[in-house]
């Protein structure tokens, strides 16, 4: 049944997006116990946040273009855009405000990580 998910490029795409959230919210979940401990500074926390995007960006460009296995840089590109839809509603809802450097480095990392999805090689146990 997965395998079949994974053939779809719908699935696809919302299935990689949701790995790729994943890493962002276990990035989360670590930076949130660093605050616990100690008092960190605001600018810090802004570039943990991009990084962890990045992160999570990258990674799902390269589930992606992995499972695709063609059109890299257009899987990663819809990644990086769907997640950016998701920062821009989760922006809209606190009342923050998005900028657009943090949605160019989201697209820019999510088409390197579709990329090498697709140039990664298939590693297959033996028969």
């Amino acid at each position: 049944m997965l395998r079949h998910l994974w053939g779809s490029p719908v699935f696809r795409l919302l299935l990689s997006v949701g790995r790729g959230l994943l890493w962002i919210a276990a990035g989360c979940l670590l930076l949130s116990g660093l605050l616990l401990l100690t008092a960190v500074p605001d600018w810090l926390l802004r570039t943990a946040a991009d990084v962890l995007w990045g992160i999570g960006a990258f990674r799902a460009g390269l589930v992606c273009g992995f499972h695709a296995r063609r059109h890299g840089i257009a899987s990663g590109l819809l990644c990086g855009l769907l997640l950016c839809a998701i920062l821009l509603a989760g922006c809209v809802c606190m009342g923050g405000a998005l900028h657009f450097r943090r949605c160019g480095w989201i697209l820019l990392l999510a088409v390197c990580g579709g990329i090498c999805g697709v140039n990664r090689k298939i590693v297959k146990p033996p028969d």
